[in-house]
Protein backbone atom coordinates (compact mmCIF):
# COMPACT_ATOMS: atom_id res chain seq x y z
CA UNK A 1 0.00 0.00 0.00
CA UNK A 2 1.33 3.43 -0.88
CA UNK A 3 0.82 6.76 0.87
CA UNK A 4 -0.33 8.45 -2.33
CA UNK A 5 -3.33 10.64 -1.69
CA UNK A 6 -2.83 10.79 2.09
CA UNK A 7 -1.90 13.92 4.01
CA UNK A 8 0.44 13.31 6.93
CA UNK A 9 -0.19 15.16 10.18
CA UNK A 10 0.83 15.26 13.82
CA UNK A 11 -0.47 16.86 17.04
CA UNK A 12 0.86 19.03 19.83
CA UNK A 13 -0.70 18.90 23.28
CA UNK A 14 -0.10 21.82 25.64
CA UNK A 15 -1.49 22.63 29.09
CA UNK A 16 -2.03 26.26 30.14
CA UNK A 17 -2.78 27.80 33.55
CA UNK A 18 -2.52 31.50 32.65
CA UNK A 19 -4.20 33.75 30.09
CA UNK A 20 -2.08 34.17 26.95
CA UNK A 21 -1.87 34.20 23.19
CA UNK A 22 -1.08 30.61 22.24
CA UNK A 23 1.48 30.12 19.49
CA UNK A 24 -0.27 28.54 16.51
CA UNK A 25 1.68 25.67 14.96
CA UNK A 26 2.99 26.17 11.43
CA UNK A 27 0.57 24.44 9.03
CA UNK A 28 -2.08 24.14 11.78
CA UNK A 29 -5.18 22.46 10.36
CA UNK A 30 -7.36 22.72 13.48
CA UNK A 31 -7.36 22.72 17.26
CA UNK A 32 -9.36 21.63 20.29
CA UNK A 33 -9.41 23.39 23.67
CA UNK A 34 -10.58 21.43 26.73
CA UNK A 35 -11.32 22.98 30.13
CA UNK A 36 -9.75 20.72 32.78
CA UNK A 37 -9.80 23.38 35.50
CA UNK A 38 -12.37 24.93 37.81
CA UNK A 39 -12.43 28.37 36.16
CA UNK A 40 -14.43 29.67 33.18
CA UNK A 41 -12.10 30.10 30.19
CA UNK A 42 -12.48 31.84 26.84
CA UNK A 43 -10.94 30.83 23.54
CA UNK A 44 -11.13 33.67 21.01
CA UNK A 45 -14.01 35.14 23.02
CA UNK A 46 -16.04 31.90 23.25
CA UNK A 47 -16.60 30.65 26.79
CA UNK A 48 -15.82 27.09 27.78
CA UNK A 49 -17.15 26.26 31.21
CA UNK A 50 -15.51 24.05 33.83
CA UNK A 51 -17.05 20.82 35.01
CA UNK A 52 -19.35 20.95 38.04
CA UNK A 53 -16.98 18.31 39.48
CA UNK A 54 -13.57 19.21 38.01
CA UNK A 55 -11.65 16.57 39.94
CA UNK A 56 -13.61 13.77 38.24
CA UNK A 57 -15.02 15.04 34.93
CA UNK A 58 -13.60 17.42 32.28
CA UNK A 59 -15.48 20.58 31.40
CA UNK A 60 -16.57 22.01 28.07
CA UNK A 61 -14.45 21.89 24.94
CA UNK A 62 -14.24 23.88 21.72
CA UNK A 63 -13.01 22.56 18.39
CA UNK A 64 -12.02 24.43 15.26
CA UNK A 65 -11.43 22.00 12.42
CA UNK A 66 -10.11 22.36 8.93
CA UNK A 67 -10.89 20.42 5.79
CA UNK A 68 -8.27 18.57 3.78
CA UNK A 69 -5.41 20.88 2.83
CA UNK A 70 -6.72 23.89 4.80
CA UNK A 71 -4.38 25.84 7.07
CA UNK A 72 -5.67 27.79 10.12
CA UNK A 73 -4.36 31.36 9.95
CA UNK A 74 -6.23 32.78 12.95
CA UNK A 75 -5.18 33.27 16.54
CA UNK A 76 -5.74 31.21 19.66
CA UNK A 77 -6.35 33.71 22.46
CA UNK A 78 -6.82 32.06 25.86
CA UNK A 79 -8.32 34.04 28.74
CA UNK A 80 -9.41 32.90 32.16
CA UNK A 81 -12.52 34.81 33.24
CA UNK A 82 -12.25 36.80 36.48
CA UNK A 83 -13.61 37.13 39.09
CA UNK A 84 -14.13 33.49 39.78
CA UNK A 85 -14.35 31.20 42.77
CA UNK A 86 -12.04 28.67 41.14
CA UNK A 87 -8.47 28.18 42.22
CA UNK A 88 -7.11 25.82 39.56
CA UNK A 89 -7.35 27.20 36.02
CA UNK A 90 -6.25 24.71 33.36
CA UNK A 91 -6.99 24.44 29.65
CA UNK A 92 -5.41 21.84 27.38
CA UNK A 93 -5.05 22.76 23.71
CA UNK A 94 -4.45 20.10 21.07
CA UNK A 95 -3.32 21.40 17.69
CA UNK A 96 -3.36 19.26 14.56
CA UNK A 97 -0.76 20.32 12.02
CA UNK A 98 0.05 19.08 8.54
CA UNK A 99 3.44 17.69 7.61
CA UNK A 100 5.07 18.41 4.29
CA UNK A 101 6.28 15.35 2.39
CA UNK A 102 9.96 16.10 3.02
CA UNK A 103 9.49 16.64 6.78
CA UNK A 104 9.82 13.91 9.39
CA UNK A 105 6.70 13.09 11.45
CA UNK A 106 8.49 12.77 14.81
Amino acid sequence: MTNAGYQRYNNTIQSFTTSQDVIVEKLCNGFTAINYGDVIAEINGIRIFPSATPATVVGDSLSVGGNAGEIYKGQIILKFVQPTAGVAPRVVIVQKYLIKDQEDSK
